[in-house]
């Protein structure tokens, strides 16, 4: 890459940031772009429509808050720097298979919502699609430039905006669990022969349709915890991984257990912890993991058939959760419902370590006792990662 590339590629850059409308051009300078060896990108904050960078090799890339309108294709990309998509979101069909990512990439609270696929993929570094708040220093300069960043809209059904935080000071965290929301796919995605070299972190991601882990290669540490991941022949050689219910590693092969089919039915899953008092943690977080699996209709509508049975499964799982969670059951469990949609949820009497509600979603008539809990948390302080309460007020003692 000469320096006059990467001049010429940061004035494209610039003009595609500019807001200019002419189709035409836009697409040029796509085209202009992908077809530059080795070049730094900065699309930060912009609207890019059918975006083809399929086969491109970049140097570092920063799209975060990008909108891509319609079907967008980075197959068989090659990204040599930093990857980051952190909070963009891919409004059509995305495309990532075959990609190449060197370095880090950061899908952090990126949304999906059509067909997706990483097939194929290689990450040879850290794979994020967990949170999307950037840590920074107390004394980096880019929290100058912070609150010039305007995240898109959240704009999902059922969900009033938690107003997530896009940064955060180092040390406000103390794992990769905290924090707000992972990315969030609404259509199938497909995983299906990635390798991932290193960490390979899903934590707080949500999969509303099928995700793909088929023949998947996991070299490093692993948080993958949905209920809809199939990871069938996908192989482990990590020393830490975080797996959904019903999956474990035989001689580095992930395996499907015969109490896999009860990923996703509360009353068979308590039934297992009933009899294995060791399981009781696993089985609330596999409920708690089905209830945040995003619904994609308006649960205040006029409902299908099919859209009701869902509704009423959830309701289920809400009540048999309950019922194990109130005086003389199942003592000292935590409840992660971080970015759940929950209706009529009813913890009247319920009690337990944490009980985790940030930027969790309540319709209907909502009961919560804070004094059987140690802690419970419905936002991450200073206005962000709120939990909304819809058809009603908040409960009394919260």
């Amino acid at each position: 890459m000469s320096a006059t590339d990467q001049e010429r590629a940061a004035a494209l850059c610039a003009y595609l940031r500019s807001g200019d409308r002419d189709a035409d051009r836009r697409r040029a300078a796509v085209r202009s772009l992908a077809g530059m060896a080795g070049v730094d990108l900065d699309l930060s904050g912009t609207v890019l429509t059918d975006a083809d960078f399929g086969g491109g090799r970049f140097g570092a890339v920063t799209f975060a808050d990008t909108r891509f309108v319609g079907n967008t294709s980075f197959a068989g990309a090659e990204f040599e720097g930093e990857a980051v998509f952190a909070r963009a979101v891919f409004d059509g069909e995305a495309r990532f298979q075959r990609a190449r990512f060197h370095a880090t990439a950061v899908f952090g609270r990126t949304r999906f919502r059509a067909v997706t696929s990483f097939a194929g993929a290689e990450f040879h570094a850290m794979a994020w699609f967990g949170r999307g708040e950037e840590e920074l220093w107390e004394d980096d300069d880019a929290w100058d430039t912070v609150e010039e960043i305007e995240p898109l809209p959240w704009d999902e059904v059922n969900e009033t905006d938690p107003v997530w935080p896009v940064a955060v000071v180092v040390g406000d965290y103390q794992s990769y669990e905290e924090g707000g929301d992972g990315a969030r796919f609404a259509a199938p995605v497909a995983f299906r022969g990635a390798s991932f070299g290193d960490t390979a972190w899903f934590g707080k991601a949500r999969f509303a349709a099928e995700a793909d882990f088929r023949e998947a290669r996991f070299g490093g540490p692993v948080h993958l915890d949905s209920p809809a991941a199939d990871l069938t022949d996908a192989r482990w050689s990590g020393d830490e991984g975080s797996w959904p219910w019903g999956w474990s590693v035989r001689d580095q092969v992930l395996t499907a257990e015969a109490s896999w089919s009860a990923r996703t039915d509360a009353q068979a899953l308590t039934g297992i912890g009933d009899h294995h008092p060791e399981q009781r943690q696993r089985v609330v977080d596999a409920i708690c993991a089905h209830l945040r699996t995003p619904l994609l209709f308006d649960v205040r509508g006029t409902l299908t058939a099919e859209q009701q049975r869902v509704v009423e499964d959830r309701g289920t799982a809400q009540r048999v959760l309950a019922a194990r969670l109130r005086p003389g059951r199942w003592a000292g469990m935590h409840l992660w419902l971080s970015g759940a949609t929950l209706i009529g949820l009813d913890l009247t009497g319920c009690g337990g370590g944490v009980a985790e509600f940030t930027g969790a979603q309540f319709h209907g008539t909502t009961r919560i006792e804070r004094a059987g809990w140690d802690r419970v948390v419905l936002d991450l302080g200073g206005g962000h990662g709120r939990a909304t309460f819809h058809d009603g007020s908040r409960p009394e003692g919260l």
